[in-house]
């Protein structure tokens, strides 16, 4: 979402992706603060799904390396950054993320 505002946010994702709908929320009550929001798909298109065994939950996240996340994040950075940029409108940017648990499975 993007309201020009010079202001972003890049929110990372617990492990149900950026289609989950909490994720999606809390997306959209920043972006109606008046917040520019990214959010990347930290998992490549897989994230964790609720209704999975939780007994496979530690070979999906060996699957999914700290070293890809890693890249995603920068390059959504860069990807902001640039962006604003572009618009020749400042560089704020801040980087949050959070987790709902895994108590939740």
């Amino acid at each position: 979402m993007k309201n020009n505002n010079a202001v972003g946010i890049l929110l990372l994702s617990d492990i149900f992706g950026f289609e989950d709908s909490s994720t999606r929320d809390f997306a959209y009550r920043l972006a109606c603060n008046g917040y520019n929001v990214l959010v990347p798909d930290l998992f490549k298109g897989d994230p964790w799904t609720k209704d999975r065994p939780t007994p496979l939950l530690e070979e999906w996240i060996t699957k999914h390396k700290p070293e890809s996340k890693t890249k995603t994040i920068f390059e959504s950075a860069k990807w902001m950054i640039n962006e604003f940029a572009s618009l020749g409108i400042s560089k704020k940017l801040g980087i949050i993320g959070f987790a709902m648990g895994v108590a939740e499975l």
